[in-house]
């Protein structure tokens, strides 16, 4: 027998016998008029919401592991699926670096600190955990030609951007995404892998779904 056609005979088999018992399944919750929930049921399982963030931007966050506040900011932008590039100050360059930044600009030194860069210009720098949605998305979407300097929520003043702000105040020595969500999550990035076997079934149900509508036709 030629070898495409056996490869397709087989393919054949192995999905007819996987979906054979689901097809059964999928016809009596037919005929129980539930088969237009099932499918709700599985497009929202496997819909993907995109950021509500968006546009070219990116957030420098100092912070510390012993920081409660940098714990629920960490989760926040995690969760919210915000750009951000994290740097912890037990690493020793990158505290002289946030120190420079507190006795240059005349700030309070804390963590968390987060400087908001909006078309690559520094545009805001925030201290402490805010976790609102509208305050982020107003920074991001309307850039200050000058530097913002908030506490909590609340503008404090504008100064001029100082010359040479990224080489000064952006450490080069970032933390690792998988570690940042370590540290929020108390566990390591889930494998997306792991949803396969979840996607097969889901693939075999839809495949059962035509296969009854192709026959009431």
């Amino acid at each position: 027998m030629d070898t495409t056609i056996f490869d397709i005979e087989v393919y054949k088999y192995i999905v007819f016998n996987l979906s054979y018992p689901f097809f059964h399944i999928m016809k009596y919750l037919d005929r129980l008029g539930l088969m237009l929930l099932v499918l709700i049921i599985m497009s929202n399982f496997s819909m993907v919401y995109p950021s509500d963030f968006t546009g070219d931007y990116v957030l420098y966050v100092y912070g510390s592991r012993s920081c409660p506040h940098c714990h629920t900011l960490a989760n926040y932008l995690i969760d919210k699926d915000l750009k951000f590039t994290w740097f912890w100050i037990e690493d020793e360059e990158n505290l002289n670096v946030l120190k420079a930044l507190v006795r240059d600009l005349n700030i309070t030194q804390g963590t968390p600190t987060t400087i908001v860069y909006v078309d690559n210009r520094p545009t805001a720098i925030v201290l402490g955990a805010i976790v609102e949605d509208s305050f982020w998305k107003n920074i991001i979407d309307n850039p200050s030609e000058n530097l913002r300097i908030y506490y909590g929520d609340k503008l404090i003043r504008e100064i001029p951007i100082p010359s040479g702000f990224t080489e000064k105040y952006i450490p080069k020595n970032p933390a690792s995404y998988d570690d940042i969500y370590s540290y929020a999550k108390g566990t390591t990035q889930e494998d997306p892998l792991e949803y396969l076997p979840s996607l097969i079934l889901i693939a075999v149900l839809i495949g059962a779904v035509i296969l009854i509508y192709l026959r009431r036709r």
